[in-house]
């Protein structure tokens, strides 16, 4: 009985969960790994969410976001090289900011990637 409650419970936690809508992708110059920015579609009279993943190239968003926001204004993504990644906006009010992320690259290595910041005004 507490399985077949627990099995109800997260199905509908997971059909409550806001859709991510896919805004951009930026690719490393190797081709192995995206930047994708995504807004949190949260069906609320609040500001929309916006998050940024570190991701093999291709794939979806899973895991945690690298950096996660709202009222962002301005945003824009590059590649200063394979393995590190540069977030600029003219302004946002951030909730998340990581510095580095590890992902695996066709289910093999590794690659940290470095997260660099440079928000003009934090609300």
């Amino acid at each position: 009985m507490r399985v077949g409650a627990a099995c109800l419970g997260a199905l509908l936690l997971a059909a409550c969960s806001p859709k991510l809508e896919e805004l951009s992708r930026q690719r490393t110059n190797d081709g192995l790994v995206e930047a994708a920015t995504f807004a949190r579609q949260t069906d609320a009279t609040v500001p929309t969410p916006t998050e940024i993943y570190v991701l093999p190239a291709g794939s979806g968003p899973s895991g945690e976001a690298v950096w996660r926001a709202d009222k962002v204004r301005g945003l824009m993504l590059s590649w200063s090289s394979d393995s590190t990644l540069s977030v600029q906006a003219e302004e946002a009010r951030v909730f998340l900011e990581r510095d580095h992320v590890e992902v695996s690259i066709n289910g093999g290595p590794l690659r940290k990637v470095e997260v660099k910041y440079r928000i003009e005004k934090k609300l």
